[in-house]
């Protein structure tokens, strides 16, 4: 099932409610340019984009068992699995794992991993010598269909999107709309969110209420066209961020799940993206507008966050990736012959 040296491949990728859709996106990326794969995913939440593309399976399973996966690993002959969890943990004697990790919590493994946003001093009890490490913004996996935009800030009054996912299931979208609009009364806002959003209808009629506009169901392409649009995007810290940077916007992020505080303290250390923290601090709405406040005065500023994101992630994060893992499944089983 892969073009890249006829290594099979499977994965286990955690798609639940609370994670949101990130881990799934990343991983169907992924398979798709490893020449398709199998696809193990938690039951009941099977997003359908993941059976588009290259001709990749999809089963479901439980995440308290992996008694399935093991089946059809040795059965299939299935050389490397690459996990997309922070809850699943196996051992398979003589199969590489590969683990896509926000956290650094990889201690053990002894495949390989591969993280866009950890330091390598944070993956604490990996050595080194035996499992090799990608690591960095370079790596992370975005769709190359998000591309570059020209930076230049001009004087105007600045666009805002706000996309706190396509489920947004705690209704951040409703905090950003009025935290902007507690600073400003005029400037566009579109509001990016799933047709089938548990809030979607409310946040429809909030918007009009508020005098924005609501785009439901967005496109890969029309995603990529709407930040095109925009200087300031309010959004979730998760893989939408590496997106939105990859195009090149001024962020300010809030913190959705446990695994997108890493990406929210990393990328802000770097100067990248403005980081209102929690979507739950009581606070929130006011921290949201004191940003939105500081940049909408601070065109510097804007121009700053746009140009650094795009100096650390582009849209060839997949082809590395892709790279990385063929080369070290190629030294992984040298090393055991």
């Amino acid at each position: 099932m892969s073009d890249q040296g006829n290594y099979r491949w499977a994965f286990r990728v955690s798609t639940d409610v609370r994670r949101g859709l990130g881990h799934a996106k990343r991983s169907k990326l992924l398979a798709d340019a490893l020449g398709g794969a199998t696809l193990f995913i938690d039951p009941g939440y099977v997003p359908e984009f993941l059976y588009d593309g290259r001709g990749g399976v999809v089963q479901e399973v439980n995440r308290s068992s992996t008694k399935k996966l093991e089946q059809y690993i040795f059965k299939e002959k299935i050389d490397a699995v690459i996990v997309d969890s922070y809850d699943v943990t196996f051992r398979l004697p003589g199969i590489f794992i590969a683990i896509l990790d926000d956290f650094g919590h990889v201690s053990g493994y002894e495949g390989a991993v591969i993280s866009s946003c950890i330091d390598l001093l944070d993956l604490n009890g990996i050595n080194r010598n035996l499992v090799p490490v990608a690591s960095g913004p370079s790596y992370a996996l975005v769709d190359h269909r998000f591309q570059p935009r020209v930076v230049n800030r001009k004087d105007r009054n600045p666009c805002f999107v706000i996309f706190m996912g396509a489920r947004d299931s705690k209704n951040v979208s409703m905090l950003a709309l009025k935290g902007i609009r507690s600073v400003t009364l005029t400037a566009p806002i579109t509001i990016i969110i799933g047709e089938n959003a548990k809030y979607a209808e409310s946040l429809q009629k909030a918007a009009l209420e508020y005098g924005a506009t609501v785009l439901f169901g967005a496109s890969t392409e029309q995603m990529n066209d709407v930040f095109h649009a925009a200087d300031i995007v309010v959004g979730a810290a998760g893989l939408s961020l590496l997106e939105r940077m990859v195009v090149g916007v001024a962020n300010i992020v809030v913190v959705l799940a446990e695994n997108q505080e890493r990406l929210a303290q990393y990328f802000c250390s770097k100067g990248a993206i403005l980081n209102a923290g929690r979507f739950d601090d009581p606070n929130i709405i006011d921290k949201i507008a004191s940003l939105c406040d500081e940049l909408i005065n601070n065109d510097g500023m804007q121009q700053s966050l746009m140009e650094r994101g795009m100096e650390l992630v582009d849209s060839s994060g997949v082809q590395r990736t892709v790279a990385f893992l063929s080369d070290a499944l190629v030294h992984w089983q040298k090393e055991r012959k």
